[in-house]
């Protein structure tokens, strides 16, 4: 017989089972009960919260939770990253894995208004890009290839009549022929070379000065890089030179429009699972190398990518301008590969 003040492991686990299997029921039921009643899904409710930013309507201040003093929770009362009132352009969205989608629905939490330029390749590629961008509920829907002067400007006008001015712009766009992705480099063709230069890296140069008249004070420009424009990367080859220029342009467009107020920056993010990405010969393997060499040992995520974004788009990141920020898991610093044998 058991001493009176010994309770059996059988029994604890007997109680803690029926414990936790009444929760269950109960959790099971609340959540029967909230689907019935006919809960938002996620998707509509984003798209709610888009529309309420497009009324003007400002949601409630994210905050952090603070267990310490009054004075610390007062200076977290609002968000580091508070892009409420802001009106925000993306370019570059393709699919749900583009860098840019990333980019947009961070931008979007973050309160932001946010307009889309896309690539009008086909029918199908514009409702399939609509379609995805439905829920952040865009104020802007624009076609733009950037190798046409005319849609430039017409981007430019559809900003103007729509918002007046713009308060972020985001330059995800990059292209060069598969076949100068491979090979020698000393190969590429001019034409090549030209086109890579011309959407990968002119674009942005291009794109600040027709919308410079519009650029709010205090805007910010973010654009994506890549460690190919410092590094040599197999199977990047002329694109790595277009990356090259695109960081130059970076610095050069920073002093040319900090006077106004406009700050411009470059994001160099890790290597992810993109559309674009699927041309560079041997990806999977670079994927790997990362995960195995990277401090954190790990690849950067889209998200990853999107809030670093929304931070260089916000008042938080407002004394950096002409910058190369690495969003990489650490991995640009390395030297050599971890644990290396004799």
């Amino acid at each position: 017989m058991a001493s009176p003040g010994f309770v059996s492991s059988v029994s604890v686990s007997s109680v803690l089972r029926a414990g936790a299997a009444a929760r269950t029921a109960q959790l099971s039921s609340s959540f029967a009960l909230s689907s019935a009643a006919g809960r938002p899904t996620a998707r509509s409710a984003a798209a709610a919260a888009a529309a309420a930013r497009r009324a003007h309507v400002p949601p409630p201040p994210l905050r952090m939770t603070s267990t310490t003093t009054p004075a610390a929770e007062s200076a977290t009362a609002s968000p580091v990253v508070d892009l409420r009132g802001k009106k925000a352009l993306v370019t570059g969205i393709a699919n749900n894995r583009s860098i840019a989608w990333g980019v947009a629905q961070q931008l979007s939490a973050a309160g932001a208004d946010v307009g889309v330029a896309y690539l009008p390749l086909s029918d199908k590629v514009t409702t399939k890009v609509k379609s995805l961008t439905e829920e952040l509920s865009p104020s802007l829907f624009v076609p733009c290839d950037v190798t046409k002067p005319e849609d430039m400007t017409a981007l430019a006008d559809a900003i103007k009549a729509e918002w007046g001015g713009v308060d972020v712009v985001i330059h995800c766009l990059a292209f060069a022929n598969r076949e100068d992705l491979a090979g020698d480099f000393s190969a590429t063709s001019a034409g090549g070379f030209q086109t890579a230069l011309n959407i990968s890296a002119f674009s942005l140069v291009e794109m600040c000065g027709t919308l410079k008249p519009l650029l709010n004070d205090g805007a910010s420009v973010v654009t994506l890089s890549y460690l190919g424009a410092t590094k040599v990367v197999p199977n990047y080859n002329v694109m790595g030179v277009a990356k090259a220029a695109l960081e130059a342009s970076v610095r050069y467009l920073a002093a040319e429009l900090g006077p106004q107020g406009v700050r411009v920056n470059a994001i160099s993010a890790g290597p992810i699972r993109t559309l674009a990405s699927s041309a560079i010969a041997g990806f999977v393997g670079m994927l790997r190398n990362i995960e195995n060499v990277a401090p954190l040992r790990r690849t950067v995520t889209q998200k990853e990518v999107g809030t670093t974004a929304a931070f260089l788009a916000s008042s938080a990141s407002s004394a950096i301008t002409g910058q190369v920020l690495f969003v990489d898991c650490g991995y640009e610093i390395m030297g050599a590969p971890p644990k290396v044998e004799d």
